[in-house]
């Protein structure tokens, strides 16, 4: 695709000079083997309870100890004056530590009811 582009021509000239007899393509890579990103697996609880004026920052704030936080969200209840919130994390035994801590502590002066979360289902 980039093959006839100047700039290309010009990169691949300036390593064949450097490397003459190296021929550069994915067929003849002799390095490590490269590995594909898996994607990280996240640990989920709901956060419910909480204020109608509790924002994102808010509740990610809250939980700003637990460094292995990767999500916050926050969902209106409907029919009701609250919100509920999920907090994602990429370590579980934080995610654990995080449910017995977090459980009852308040946020605007309301304590958070914390119960697990199955991700996916937020």
């Amino acid at each position: 695709m980039y093959g006839n582009h100047p700039i290309i021509q010009q990169l691949a000239h300036g390593a064949a000079q450097r490397l003459p007899n190296q021929q550069f393509s994915a067929r003849n890579y002799n390095g490590p083997p490269l590995t594909q990103h898996q994607p990280e697996e996240f640990h989920d609880i709901c956060v419910e309870n909480l204020d109608s004026d509790v924002t994102r920052d808010m509740l990610r704030h809250s939980f700003r100890r637990y460094p292995s936080v990767r999500e916050v969200k926050i969902q209106n209840v409907t029919g009701r004056d609250q919100k509920r919130g999920f907090v994602s994390f990429a370590d579980e035994s934080e995610r654990k530590r995080a449910m017995q801590e977090m459980n009852g502590a308040k946020l605007l002066n309301k304590p958070m009811k914390i119960r697990d979360e199955a991700h996916g289902s937020i």
